[in-house]
């Protein structure tokens, strides 16, 4: 963003400090979080989340969605039993990465960032992001759960949290190094 394109109730956005007297949404010597800066912050973190994918079909299609449930019925079955310890550690790794970018831990949500998004994005990015989450929202429990689809290396999931702006869905994991990774830059 270019700084000197920012409009006074986006300062803190691009790197600025608001000056009392210059911006209308800070009263008093202090910013009124909850009536600026909060909407501005949603709409940032509800676009990084909405843009576009890192990877894409061939066919230009969203994947086939096969709504397998982590918590399935345990079956005898080798195949189901793989799968179903699949989509748990995949479950792991989308909660892991939740709870580190909502509680503000930009470095272990880095960390679960696929390689292409580490180079995309970049740790300090991460970081301000995570931190500005922590702010706004905090940890949130994750409410439900579906993996999508799943071909073994990569798969997309959809869950739901408390406040609805956060829900994902059909979003990108791939399997890197055996760990699964979010892969949406």
């Amino acid at each position: 963003m270019n700084v000197s394109s920012c409009q006074p109730s986006s300062q803190i956005l691009c790197g600025q400090v608001p000056h009392p007297d210059l911006d209308p949404m800070v009263h008093n010597g202090s910013v009124n979080w909850r009536e600026t800066r909060i909407p501005v912050l949603l709409a940032l973190l509800a676009t990084l989340w909405l843009t576009a994918a890192c990877t894409k079909t061939v066919t230009g299609k969203a994947p086939a969605r096969t709504n397998t449930p982590v918590t399935a019925a345990p079956t005898t079955s080798t195949t189901a039993l793989s799968l179903q310890a699949q989509n748990q550690q995949l479950k792991d790794a989308v909660q892991a990465y939740s709870n580190d970018y909502l509680g503000g831990n930009g470095a272990g949500a880095f960390a679960l960032l696929s390689s292409h998004c580490q180079l995309t994005i970049g740790l300090q990015q991460e970081t301000s992001l995570a931190s500005a989450a922590k702010t706004v929202y905090g940890v949130l429990p994750i409410i439900s759960f579906t993996v999508d689809s799943d071909s073994g290396r990569q798969a997309t999931v959809s869950y739901t949290y408390s406040v609805t702006t956060l829900d994902q869905t059909q979003q990108p994991w791939v399997l890197e190094g055996g760990s699964w990774k979010y892969n949406h830059c």
